[in-house]
């Protein structure tokens, strides 16, 4: 199982991506927003990350190009956004 979240840059916020039939979305967000998308997933006990800088409205759909890492490297890696 994947979780998919949206961090709004400017206004220090995230949102939960939610699925679809066909791939993740969020609720209405301002065109041209800075954004994260971060996308974590395990797959047999392993932990793999995603994260990709991009504006919202700028691409149709993202690739989410995950790489395995062990558990105190997500942390890091999660704790590293505030």
């Amino acid at each position: 199982s994947e979780k998919i979240f949206v961090i709004c840059k400017d206004i220090r916020s995230m949102l939960r991506a939610e699925r679809t039939t066909k791939a993740y979305r969020t609720r209405s967000m301002p065109k041209g927003m800075d954004v994260r998308v971060v996308a974590i997933k395990l797959d047999n006990g392993q932990p793999y990350i995603s994260m990709i800088d991009t504006k919202v409205g700028q691409e149709g759909q993202l690739s989410l190009n995950y790489q395995a890492c062990s558990l105190p490297a997500l942390r890091k890696s999660l704790n590293e956004l505030n």
